[in-house]
């Protein structure tokens, strides 16, 4: 297919050489995921040089989300700032949002919130985002994930916009770790155990007393 697709571009019909590229990875994507990603970067190229940024930035997003399933992170990040170089070209402002959380979810997850914040007050400058609804969830996320708090920190991710992403970029949103947090079910129920034995201690040790009590009455008594 690689070889065909090459064919095509070379005379002239490099639509069909992309669109040859992109067949061939979609047929190796599961079992060979990183030849699927050097199709898809390859299509992604094709589709650059005939100036068509649209498919160039679906065929880069189609590499990145492999690469975040291969866990190659930084490269994904890569790819995904380029996918959103594509769609500014395109004018689609759109899935420049749904991306740039991708690249900010990807940061958190390897711990580098520096980068995280850096990327998102970028991503300020670009049409449409500062307003929107993505970039409001994001302030709340980096501010939470910054304070290192848990509880605020899984209130935004529980947010529609995070659970309806790409498949690859709910995962991360799922797995995310705070550092330093405790999780809000882990403190409740721990709180929780605890009281109920405060609360088992202090009934024996009220029957105790009342038992010593009656046994002061009855030696009165005799």
């Amino acid at each position: 297919m690689e070889l065909a697709a090459l064919m095509f571009q070379e005379h002239g019909t490099p639509d069909t050489a992309a669109l040859c590229l992109d067949k061939a990875a979609k047929m190796v994507e599961q079992d060979k995921p990183e030849k699927a990603i050097h199709l898809y970067t390859k299509a992604c190229e094709v589709a650059e040089i005939e100036g068509r940024p649209r498919q160039s930035a679906e065929y880069i997003g189609k590499a990145a989300r492999l690469q975040v399933k291969c866990f190659k992170y930084e490269e994904a990040i890569k790819s995904l700032q380029q996918e959103i170089k594509y769609w500014i070209e395109a004018e689609n402002y759109t899935y420049i949002k749904k991306v740039a959380m991708g690249v900010i979810l990807l940061h958190l997850t390897q711990e580098d919130y520096v980068a995280a914040d850096q990327f998102f007050r970028e991503c300020l400058g670009f049409p449409e985002f500062g307003a929107s609804e993505e970039a409001g969830a994001l302030e709340d996320l980096l501010r939470a994930y910054d304070d290192g708090d848990d509880e605020a920190g899984q209130l935004v991710l529980a947010k529609p916009i995070f659970k309806y992403l790409d498949n690859m970029f709910a995962r991360l949103a799922r797995d995310l770790k705070f550092p330093g947090g405790i999780t809000t079910s882990r403190s409740a129920a721990t709180t929780s155990t605890y009281s109920q034995r405060d609360e088992d201690f202090d009934g024996e040790k009220d029957e105790f007393q009342k038992d010593g009590e009656n046994e002061e009455d009855l030696s009165e008594l005799c």
